[in-house]
C-alpha cells in the first residue's frame, strides 16, 4: 500500500485573532503533487472567482497566491528529484511558500484505508475532510444541520423520505435517536467528519448516499471511494468508544457508469460490516426505513 505526505493551505483573515481557516491542500506522492484549493476549476485547474467569497470578497489577493502555488506545483512536477527524496523536497518547497496571511503547513504523513488510491484521489478525499463545506462555496455552515437538496437526486428523495417519517431532528445532541443531517463524527484527521445522515442509540449508525447515476464516470467512482475511506476512518476512530455501523444508501445506474459502480462497490465491501441498501428497491429501501423508525423509537 503506498503511503502520501500532506500539507494543509491555511488563510489567517485576521492577524490579531490567529484563527486560521483551511482553504486546499497539496498531497506528495514520491513523484508527484496533486492539490485542490477553494475556487479551483475541477476540469482545468483555473480559479474561479466566483467561488472564493468565503476566503476573500474580491480574490484579488487570493488569486495571486493560487497563481503563485499552481506554479510551484507545476515546476516541482518536472523537477527530477529522486523518488526517495522528492516528498521531503516537495513538502519543504510547498511550506516555504508562504506569506503572513496564506500559508502551508505540513500535515503529516497520510495512510490510505482503501487499496488502489492514485495521488488524485487522495487529494479528493483530503481536502473534502479538511476544507469545510462553507469555505468550498457549498453554502453550509456548522449550523446549518438540515440543507435543502435538488430535486430528483438520491440524496433529496432520502432526505424527504426521512421527513416525511418524522425521523430527523435539529438538536446537536448526539444522544438522540433521530437521525442527524451532516452531524459531525470524529475521525483520525483533526477535522470530523460530516457524513450526510447518523443515528446513535446503542450504537453509531453513518449513512451516506452513494448516486451511480449522476455525473460522470470519474466524479461517480471518486465519490464512492471517498465514502468507502470516510466510513473506514469512522470506524477506526470511532470503534473503541462505541460499535460503529456504516450504509451506503446507493442508486445503480443500469446503462452506465459501469466501470465506477464496480470500483465503488468493491471499495464498500471492503470496510468491515459495510451494508449497502438499494434505493431503487422498494422492499431493500422499506426494510431500510423500518430499522431507522425502530431504533428512533427505542432509548437506551
Amino acid at each position: 500500500m503506498v503511503n502520501f505526505r500532506y500539507a494543509v493551505a491555511r488563510y489567517m483573515p485576521d492577524l490579531f485573532r490567529q484563527e486560521p481557516r483551511n482553504i486546499g491542500v497539496f498531497v506528495v506522492s514520491d513523484s508527484h503533487i496533486a492539490f485542490r484549493l477553494v475556487g479551483q476549476k475541477r476540469d482545468d485547474g483555473e480559479l474561479d472567482l466566483r467561488k472564493v467569497r468565503s476566503v476573500q470578497r474580491d480574490g484579488s489577493v487570493y488569486s495571486e497566491w493560487f497563481a503563485h502555488w499552481t506554479e510551484l506545483v507545476e515546476r516541482l512536477n518536472r523537477s527530477h528529484y529522486f523518488p526517495s527524496v522528492f516528498a521531503d523536497r516537495a513538502i519543504s518547497a510547498l511550506v516555504a511558500a508562504s506569506g503572513n496571511m496564506f500559508t502551508i503547513r505540513d500535515g503529516g504523513l497520510y495512510v490510505p484505508q482503501a487499496d488502489a488510491l492514485t495521488v488524485e484521489d487522495v487529494a479528493d478525499i483530503l481536502f473534502q475532510k479538511v476544507v469545510s463545506a462553507e469555505m468550498i462555496g457549498h453554502g453550509l455552515t456548522d449550523d446549518d444541520d438540515e440543507p435543502e437538496a435538488q430535486p430528483g437526486t438520491l440524496y433529496g428523495s432520502v432526505l424527504a423520505t426521512f421527513r416525511e417519517y418524522k425521523l430527523l431532528t435539529r438538536k446537536a445532541e448526539p444522544t438522540t435517536p433521530l437521525i442527524r443531517v451532516r452531524a459531525p463524527v470524529l475521525s483520525t484527521l483533526g477535522a470530523p467528519h460530516r457524513p450526510k445522515f447518523s443515528q446513535l442509540n446503542s450504537k453509531l449508525v453513518v449513512m451516506q448516499d452513494v448516486d451511480f447515476r449522476r455525473g460522470s464516470e470519474e466524479s461517480v467512482r471518486d465519490h464512492a471511494l471517498s465514502t468507502a475511506y470516510m466510513f473506514a476512518d469512522i470506524q477506526s476512530a470511532n470503534g473503541a468508544a462505541q460499535p460503529v455501523e456504516v450504509i451506503a444508501i446507493v442508486s445503480f445506474a443500469e446503462d452506465r457508469n459501469f466501470d465506477a459502480q464496480n470500483a465503488g462497490k468493491v471499495a464498500l465491501s471492503r470496510v468491515p460490516g459495510a451494508r449497502m441498501v438499494d434505493w431503487t428497491d422498494s422492499f431493500d429501501r422499506e426494510r431500510f426505513v423500518r430499522e431507522r423508525l425502530a431504533v428512533a423509537a427505542s432509548h437506551n
